[in-house]
């Protein structure tokens, strides 16, 4: 009677094979079977266990997705709300200077403080270049940059004449 495949391979002690995890094994010490025949327990039991596994992994990846896509909606709403409140921070009690004082630019700093502006005598005793963070926001590399060159003492005035 002819030998199967199986049979054959299973024989020969020197035959080895290497899973795609990288791991080596000889395949007479392996489970095989034709797929067109019966599955073996112990390969119907691996089955079914990698098959929970993979229904476990499924439902950690949905909640993880979930947790990341609740976290990305929160921290836009927040930068939205931030962005607003630069807007109207100088009309807020605590911002420390006359609304009157300040400037927008909003890019790359949030305001120019004309000190003194407004008051009645309208002299202008400090500028200052303020920027409004909300939550644990810092400055971004190009407000470090002009923070430096403000304390460095790089500031300069300029005035063009007849140009237009």
């Amino acid at each position: 009677m002819p030998r199967t495949l199986i049979e054959e391979l299973k024989s020969n002690p020197d035959i080895v094979a290497e899973c795609p995890c990288g791991h080596s094994f000889r395949l007479k010490n392996a489970t095989m079977f034709y797929v067109d025949g019966p599955i073996p327990k112990d390969a119907q039991k691996t089955i079914e266990t990698r098959k929970a596994d993979i229904a476990k992994l499924l439902k950690r990846v949905a909640k993880e997705r979930q947790a990341l896509k609740a976290r990305a909606e929160k921290a836009t709403v927040f930068a939205n709300l931030g962005r607003v409140l630069e807007k109207v921070a100088p009309a807020v009690k605590g911002f420390g200077y006359d609304p009157r004082d300040c400037r927008a630019l909003f890019e790359p700093v949030d305001y120019i403080v004309f000190r003194g502006l407004s008051a009645r005598n309208g002299q202008v005793d400090a500028l200052i270049f303020a920027d409004v963070k909300t939550g644990a926001g810092g400055l971004n590399q190009h407000q470090k940059q002009i923070k430096a060159a403000v304390e460095n003492g790089k500031v300069a005035w300029d005035s063009f004449g007849g140009v237009l």
